[in-house]
């Protein structure tokens, strides 16, 4: 079985399409306590990042909140695609440019892997005695073992949790 980005990705990031304004990608960014949004397309295509970094600058340089987010967003997206494997997009991670990385097919934005989700997988092989010159590839006689569920899934928890009790 090969180890690929599909299997480590976040589905579904956090994401405004390019008619929003900085306030409503503020509000989405604080919202769902992303670090960063992407902006897409109506189609799904991806258009830009905006990190956290750059809404501060435009509160600060008090910019208008009804301004195109596009005014704000970057267009050089670091991107990778779904079927490539973990050994592929180490170098991606290895100077520490990158915290995370989108993730396309055809062009849409579809996930995002995290430097986090790729450290996790590096413990858990170095603790299974994995060569990981050879991470690409993973051994299925080897029994899984139970690493902590990425920050985000613990979130989509405790939100669905409070649902519950509100709800009640």
């Amino acid at each position: 079985m090969t180890l690929r980005v599909q299997d480590l990705m976040s589905w579904h990031p956090t994401a405004v399409p390019t008619t929003a304004t900085i306030d409503e990608g503020v509000s989405v960014m604080l919202r769902d306590e992303a670090p960063e949004i992407y902006v897409v397309h109506g189609d799904g295509q991806l258009a830009g990042v905006v990190p956290d970094y750059a809404f501060l600058k435009a509160r600060v340089m008090q910019s208008p909140g009804n301004m195109a987010i596009t005014t704000i967003m970057s267009c050089s997206v670091a991107s990778v695609t779904p079927d490539l494997t973990v050994g592929e997009i180490l170098p991606l991670f290895r100077e520490g440019r990158f915290a995370r990385v989108a993730v396309e097919e055809r062009g849409r934005l579809v996930g995002q892997i995290s430097r986090s989700e790729v450290l996790r997988i590096l413990v858990v092989a170095d603790q299974l005695g994995l060569d990981l010159g050879q991470l690409g590839e993973v051994d299925t006689r080897v029994p899984k073992v139970a690493v902590p569920a990425p920050r985000f899934l613990s979130r989509r928890v405790r939100t669905e949790a409070r649902a519950e009790t509100v709800g009640q």
